[in-house]
């Protein structure tokens, strides 16, 4: 399960994988993300946001005695989502991906009964119907997916992720 959420982090976030849950960073990075409001807080990509200096350190990971994860698949699944709608574009990128390919595909399909219309016997008004039904529905997903990535700026910049880190003022 938590495999799972690791490669996630490393896939759509630029994270590696090596991280665990144990943690240690200094007061002034602490600061910055005890400062930090949502509804919805992962660490290690609040760490990331701060600093870019992260070091790992190899620790041995034992099977748990005596007591199950608390984690279930359902929970997992909760975990993983509201990474992937609050810490990355993914969906919104697959928004305007699959309607740039859907409107590509589409613009195949159409040719395909226009051709059918000029060269065959086909019912009046069905090409029309087909046609109209597959731009407007390519054209409303890839519309969606851009006014998504406007929205997901804003709500970077409501977040307060800094562009850049600061680490030394020198006088």
């Amino acid at each position: 399960g938590s495999k799972i959420i690791r490669k996630t982090a490393k896939r759509f976030m630029d994270k590696p994988e090596m991280a665990s849950s144990f943690r240690l960073f200094s007061g002034k990075l602490n600061q910055k993300i005890l400062q930090h409001k949502s509804n919805f807080i992962f660490i290690d990509e609040l760490l990331w946001w701060y600093t870019s200096k992260i070091s790992f350190v190899f620790v041995e990971h034992r099977k748990r005695v005596g007591s199950k994860s608390g984690y279930t698949y359902g929970k997992l699944w909760k975990l993983l989502t509201n990474l992937l709608i609050h810490y990355t574009n993914f969906p919104l990128r697959l928004m305007v991906y699959g309607g740039l390919f859907f409107s590509i595909l589409f613009l195949i399909i159409t040719v395909y009964y226009l051709l059918a219309k000029a060269f065959y016997d086909v019912p009046l008004g069905y090409t029309s119907i087909i046609v109209g039904i597959m731009f407007s529905t390519s054209m409303i997903l890839f519309s969606l997916g851009v006014i998504g990535e406007y929205v997901s700026r804003l709500y970077t910049f409501q977040n307060k992720k800094p562009p850049y880190i600061i680490e030394d003022l020198e006088e």
